[in-house]
């Protein structure tokens, strides 16, 4: 019994030894961990941030030109038919786009999903304006059905995509 208590004497000021080092060495490995993330974090933020407001200036840009009166002032009229400028329409939308498809990559889902729903409400204009006016018609005729319906849009796609857009950035330069 006696050898037993002597043992017990030195291991369990040991093993107490053992458990504080080890939760102190844990603590630091934890400690040190967080710090590095952090660091990861605000390496990849001082990095992706700008690309990031670039990307939204390249979709506030985007869709600024895809407005209707942004557009129709890019265009002569003379000697146009309707049809002629609608597919004029349609193809600017499409180069304007693709222009700045890959810009998808650095704004947010909900962000392109609205860039794409105004891409796809503007070739909707224009199509529903060409189908008013008739394809002989002069270009002026289909230009003025767009700006028309355009403007009796109380909050169109656009206007929801540029919202959405400044409070994700006020949102991030908070953050």
């Amino acid at each position: 019994m006696e050898i037993f208590l002597e043992i017990l004497r030195y291991t369990v000021p040991s093993v107490v030894m053992l458990a504080g080092v080890y939760f102190v060495i844990d603590k630091i490995y934890r400690q040190e961990s967080k710090r590095r993330d952090f660091e990861i974090f605000k390496m990849q933020k001082d990095h992706v941030l700008p690309l990031r407001l670039q990307a939204y200036e390249r979709m506030s840009l985007f869709l600024q030109r895809i407005k209707p009166e942004s557009m129709l002032t890019r265009f002569s009229f003379d000697r146009l038919t309707a049809q002629q400028l609608q597919q004029m329409l349609l193809q600017a939308v499409r180069d304007e786009f693709e222009h700045n498809a890959g810009q998808q990559v650095y704004v947010s889902h909900a962000v392109w999903g609205l860039v794409l729903n105004s891409r796809e409400s503007i070739c909707q204009l224009i199509n529903m304006a060409a189908a008013k006016c008739g394809p002989g018609a002069p270009a002026m005729e289909l230009a003025s059905n767009m700006l028309e319906m355009f403007a009796f849009s109380d909050e169109t796609p656009i206007d929801l995509a540029m919202a959405r857009m400044r409070r994700e950035i006020i949102g991030e330069q908070n953050a």
